[in-house]
């Protein structure tokens, strides 16, 4: 009985011992998610990649996720604020964008896909 004790507390020792090494180094999904939600929610105004289905539809197009991920001031940070709290407001319009009401983990993915576009090429991003 000890044997079987023993045998069975060092295969779940093993397999706590898999998990943590999965959970500290996941695969890193958030940039490929982050550019499918930019394709589904901000392709309307935003050319958010240059294989997007259709050019957007606001005329002329709001800024480009390239040209955002390239601004000096641009981080992850600014970009999961700015997605959670600006909303559209007719004195504010020209400033604003409408309220995407994304959850606070999907403003994080948004973020990190714009964040990937970097310092890419044009033609990578646009």
């Amino acid at each position: 009985m000890r044997t079987i004790a023993c045998a069975l507390a060092a295969v779940l020792a093993t397999l706590c011992a898999c998990g943590r090494v999965q959970a500290r180094n996941p695969p890193d999904t958030s940039v490929a998610r982050g550019g499918d939600l930019a394709r589904l929610v901000c392709s309307d105004c935003h050319v958010v990649a240059a294989d997007q289905d259709f050019a957007p539809v606001l005329q002329p197009p709001a800024p480009s996720f390239l040209d955002i991920a390239n601004r000096p001031g641009t981080t992850a940070k600014s970009l999961r604020q700015f997605i959670l709290t600006t909303h559209w407001n007719m004195k504010s319009a020209r400033v604003t964008m409408p309220n995407p009401k994304m959850r606070p983990e999907d403003a994080a993915v948004l973020a990190a896909y714009i964040m990937s576009l970097r310092n890419a090429s044009p033609r990578q991003g646009r």
